[in-house]
């Protein structure tokens, strides 16, 4: 069977998964798992972080309703994606 090669965007995908599933791994080890140089993690993970900066820069613009909003529709969101056990949750 061959193998099936990623393009670029495929592979930011990927690198992102396994920094999720393994947040304790080192950039060099995730690299190893991916296939890929070290800086190219390095790259995926501050983009993460940008994102998660950002998410909280426009979560502290909102007004306490629309925070009630986006949190109800973001557990939506998770939950038909199969997430499951939040806190506070039953």
């Amino acid at each position: 069977m061959a193998r099936r090669q990623l393009d670029t965007k495929g592979k930011g995908a990927f690198i992102a998964f396994l920094i999720e599933r393994h947040p304790l791994a080192t950039d060099g080890e995730i690299a190893k798992l991916a296939t890929v140089d070290r800086k190219t993690v390095v790259d995926v993970r501050k983009e993460m972080q940008r994102r998660v900066e950002k998410l909280g820069e426009d979560y502290d613009a909102l007004n306490p309703t629309q925070r009630r909003e986006f949190v109800s529709k973001k557990l939506a969101d998770l939950r038909a994606h199969g997430a499951r056990n939040f806190p506070g949750q039953k």
